[in-house]
């Protein structure tokens, strides 16, 4: 009789612990969502459904102690690699855990495509949980440069003042005439110092060719006048070692470009491209770093 007695109470014990394990996971739960490329840096989901990346393993370690980071006895739990959705968008992945347990979650750095940085924090916490669903984003994009005596491009319309001399040019004559001089130098597109103004004041309804040097002429007198930055009491333009991102260009540098585009202009080929391409590096697109409005 004592002995049934040891085996009832057993049983009541093991359900009761087998009861408190279920209790202390909690419920099924879904963690996860996406790994983009953050193209402006700002740690927004602004960039378009296309901007997820795929291969990148996110790791989630169990969080033991709840304190957000890993330590102690902490472990891997899973992981997951980005892949496409059910609609085909790209960056999603997901993770099964349980409502009541922490997690820390971070990329294999060895998965993430070569010279991008997180614009997100590189690790996330993820805490015990009432929902049925954890979001957890990580953001990549470019490294900003932000060089102590970068200087940034400026527009046609600037560069048409500057040849009016008044007041509200920023260059005195003499210094526009070594601006122009160095840009003679940098391009055989141009051969005399009257080419410059007369280019940039030409009508939009002039033909490709015309409207590809005049954005070309922008764009060298940028470059002249970042190499004369320190002669000059302006500080404007961009230069050539810049890095590049553009979706109008496989260039990875400004002075790649701006090859690009002189050769477009001497060929008579791609003229179109020419004046767009040298139009978005005059107001600054592609460029990464940042400039005023």
């Amino acid at each position: 009789m004592k002995m049934q007695k040891f085996y009832v109470l057993a049983s009541v014990v093991l359900a009761v612990l087998a009861f408190s394990a279920v209790s202390y996971a909690g419920v099924p739960v879904v963690i996860g969502d996406y790994v983009w490329f953050d193209a402006n840096g700002n740690g927004q989901q602004d960039d378009g459904a296309d901007a997820g990346i795929n291969d990148v393993q996110v790791l989630f370690f169990r969080d033991y102690d709840c304190n957000g980071i890993i330590d102690g006895y902490d472990e891997l739990y899973d992981y997951d690699f980005t892949s496409n959705d059910a609609a085909g968008n790209p960056g999603y992945y997901q993770i099964a855990g349980y409502s009541s347990f922490c997690f820390v979650a971070f990329l294999n750095e060895s998965t993430v495509p070569a010279d991008l940085i997180h614009t997100t924090a590189t690790e996330l916490g993820v805490g015990q949980s009432t929902s049925n669903q954890f979001w957890v984003d990580f953001g990549l994009g470019y490294e900003i440069i932000h060089e102590a005596d970068f200087v940034c491009p400026k527009t046609i319309g600037f560069w048409k003042q500057q040849f009016t001399a008044k007041k509200s040019a920023k260059y005195t004559p003499a210094e526009m005439a070594a601006i122009v001089d160095l840009a003679l130098e940098l391009t055989p597109v141009f051969n005399s110092y009257e080419e410059f103004p007369y280019y940039l004041n030409i009508n939009g309804n002039a033909g490709p060719l015309a409207r590809a040097k005049k954005q070309f002429a922008g764009l060298t007198l940028n470059l002249a006048a970042y190499e004369l930055r320190n002669q000059i009491s302006f500080k404007a333009g961009m230069p050539d070692f810049a890095e590049l991102n553009s979706v109008l260009t496989d260039a990875e540098t400004v002075s790649e470009a701006y090859t690009e585009i002189e050769s477009y202009i001497l060929d008579g080929a791609n003229l179109e491209l020419a004046n767009d391409l040298a139009d978005a590096l005059n107001n600054g697109m592609g460029l990464n770093t940042t400039c005023a409005d």
